[in-house]
């Protein structure tokens, strides 16, 4: 009981690439609703306090939780300062499966209400024009050029999602080599060309692997 009550109630902490590298608890924030589409992040803060005692003077230091507005709108109550409770840059079906999992709550919120934000974040290029994007379903159309997707592009495009699912465990591997890791980035990129969208999130993981091993690389 008091392992599913931690568990509910606590927040991962990832570094800047986005890897988990731990679990906080708040009691506070823990009061915070989720949404897919957050209008907060939850970031913790590195503070150096003085203690003041009677014959001796001591610094320590102290990790604060805050809420940091991610967009233009502030939200006025604590509970209407929502924040994801996992990584929302997944498919809509994940997320929702994540969520019922670890939380035990169907999400409707604005992001999973949100039918063509859901759509573009699994879209496939358009075959005809260099703007548009077409639903990862085999009779859609390009909502630009109004172009409808054969049956070799959309098989093009499910090649490249599925292989973008299958080396997500690879890309955030730390333990393979920085080198290997960047090698497959790159061949990813190169598949994604013109079959995934950018506002696809399956690209994600390859970007940010990349992020990380250009930045070992200088160091």
């Amino acid at each position: 009981m008091i392992y599913r009550k931690v568990s509910i109630n606590s927040f991962g902490v990832t570094n800047s690439f986005g890897y988990g590298i731990g679990v906080a608890i708040c009691i506070k924030l823990s009061a915070v609703n989720h949404s897919c589409k957050p209008l907060t992040r939850v970031c913790f803060r590195l503070v150096y306090l003085l203690e003041t005692r009677p014959v001796l003077f001591s610094f320590f230091r102290k990790r604060i939780a805050i809420l940091a507005p991610v967009g233009d709108r502030m939200p006025a109550t604590l509970e209407g300062a929502c924040h994801s409770y996992i990584d929302e840059l997944m498919p809509k079906s994940m997320r929702q499966s994540l969520l019922k999992k670890k939380y035990h709550f169907d999400c409707k919120c604005e992001g999973c209400m949100d039918d063509e934000r859901n759509a573009l974040m699994e879209a496939y290029s358009c075959g005809n024009c260099v703007l548009g994007w077409v639903r990862n379903t085999e009779d859609s159309r390009c909502g630009a050029c109004g172009w409808q997707i054969t049956r070799d592009h959309y098989e093009l495009c499910r090649t490249a999602e599925e292989s973008a699912i299958a080396a997500k465990p690879k890309l955030y591997n730390t333990t393979i080599a920085s080198a290997t890791r960047k090698h497959l980035g790159e061949r990813l990129l190169e598949l994604f060309e013109n079959t995934l969208h950018d506002s696809n999130v399956h690209r994600m993981p390859v970007l940010r692997s990349l992020f990380e091993t250009s930045l070992e690389e200088r160091e």
